[in-house]
């Protein structure tokens, strides 16, 4: 056969080859979008069924509360009558008065706000195709809905990273599959034929153009939304120091360009690209999070707290030693940081601190939406000064506090401030806690902040975790 014949019959037989694996290529972006939906279906769920148990919680506390109010009722009219007979009351009468009619005030204020909130979650549970009359069945297929979206983020999470684990291969597959094609052209012209030409090459293209189309789909994406790339040498320059990265870290070249793709979106400079997407890259590793994932959520740290790579970097350390010191995973934890973000400073927190306060909460088994709604609502409310209202100065009164100086000490000691509320508030006897919690905090956060009551050593513990100089802001 003609040695050119030979060739071109190669050449066809490598492309009915790298056809298939052109097909391949989009799989790990399918399993990526996969992941993505089953984990936004798995927070619904999971939300739903976080109103259900809030939903039963407060019909228990809103009974309780009416049976506390009936009896403070009833000590008022007793007392009344008691007053009417005596004539002219004594002091300690008259006192005990004053008090059971203080008392019953602030259970009636308790349960008005108890019966909005439950009014609240029983229109979120509606919303939610969830009937008051048929809890146990919808618990029941709630669970039942959690426990298949598990099954499917775990296979969807396996299929990631088994493309992303043959990806790892890429990093020196331009230069074999250079070697491959001169081993074709021996061949060849060595009298073999096309059939046992593909045969002795095919195995080892097949994962080396697979990784190559994979890596080539993610720099497109690099080009689009990182300045200077359209200059073929700028962009053969980035492509090789991305392969350069991966052969020094355990993540694949497309998974690396994800990242660089992720922080050129998000505005960071070309030149701190590559420190960048090394960071995110241990990141991932360290919080089993994907590529994506990570270098999103470095780039909008960055971004809500003005930090420069040295702050993000200790971010990151800070809420991985946290979720491996304490009974919140550092995901669920970089998810609260992330959720409060910026508010941080206006309240005195650094980010260190933000992530102690996320992973006591999320260590009680809160989620990360309703802990960073409470979190927020701590330093809105402790930050307030002398935009207090008038029973959020009564209740900071009751403790022996004033709302001016609890907010100044807040800027000074944010941490510190927080513990002496929790703990002057823990003091109070249980009856009494509900009502100052609802009334400094509101009542949404009443199922956030409420637990820290009792976890105020966990939550002192945490913040010396992260004890820090504060990351400098840039200017």
């Amino acid at each position: 056969m003609d040695r050119n014949l030979r060739i071109r019959m190669l050449l066809e037989a490598a492309d009915k080859v790298s056809r298939p694996l052109r097909e391949i290529a989009g799989n790990s972006t399918r399993a990526g979008r996969a992941l993505k939906a089953a984990r936004d279906r798995l927070k619904q769920l999971e939300a739903a069924q976080a109103d259900v148990a809030s939903f039963r919680a407060l019909k228990s506390g809103l009974r309780t509360t009416e049976d506390q109010l009936a009896g403070a009722r009833r000590r008022v009219a007793e007392l009344a009558r008691q007053m009417d007979a005596a004539g002219t009351p004594t002091r300690k009468l008259a006192r005990d008065f004053d008090q059971a009619k203080r008392s019953a005030a602030a259970l009636k204020l308790q349960h008005e706000q108890q019966s909005a909130e439950l009014q609240q979650v029983r229109t979120r549970m509606v919303a939610a195709g969830i009937s008051a009359g048929g809890l146990v069945a919808h618990e029941r297929e709630l669970r039942n809905a959690i426990a298949r979206t598990n099954n499917e983020l775990q296979e969807h999470a396996r299929r990631l990273r088994a493309a992303e684990d043959r990806a790892r291969r890429f990093a020196a597959g331009r230069a074999k599959f250079a070697a491959v094609q001169g081993t074709a052209t021996g061949l060849a012209a060595g009298g073999f034929s096309a059939i046992q030409t593909g045969q002795a090459i095919g195995r080892p293209m097949l994962a080396q153009i697979r990784d190559a189309v994979n890596f080539e789909s993610a720099m497109a994406d690099v080009r689009k939304v990182v300045d200077g790339l359209e200059e073929p040498r700028a962009f053969a320059v980035m492509s090789n120091d991305i392969l350069g990265l991966s052969r020094r870290l355990p993540m694949a070249a497309e998974g690396i360009a994800a990242i660089i793709a992720a922080g050129g979106q998000a505005g960071i400079a070309r030149g701190e690209l590559l420190g960048f997407a090394e960071d995110a890259a241990k990141m991932g590793v360290a919080f089993d999070v994907t590529a994506d994932v990570a270098g999103e959520t470095m780039a909008k740290w960055r971004t809500a707290f003005g930090f420069g790579r040295e702050g993000v970097v200790r971010l990151a350390d800070q809420v991985n030693y946290l979720g491996n010191t304490t009974a919140a995973a550092a995901p669920l934890i970089t998810d609260i940081v992330t959720r409060i973000g910026p508010l941080g400073s206006v309240g005195g927190l650094a980010s260190g601190e933000i992530a102690a306060l996320g992973a006591t909460l999320g260590g009680m088994g809160i989620e990360s939406e309703i802990a960073a709604t409470g979190i927020k609502n701590t330093m809105l409310a402790l930050t307030k000064g002398a935009a207090a209202t008038r029973k959020q100065r009564e209740a900071f009164k009751a403790l022996g506090l004033e709302a001016t100086a609890v907010s100044k000490a807040m800027q000074r000691d944010a941490a510190g401030t927080i513990v002496d509320v929790m703990q002057r508030l823990g003091r109070l006897p249980k009856e009494g806690q509900s009502g100052l919690l609802t009334q400094i905090f509101g009542s949404e956060s009443v199922a956030a902040i409420a637990p820290l009551l009792t976890q105020i050593d966990v939550l002192r513990e945490n913040f010396a975790k992260v004890g820090e100089r504060r990351p400098r802001r840039r200017r």
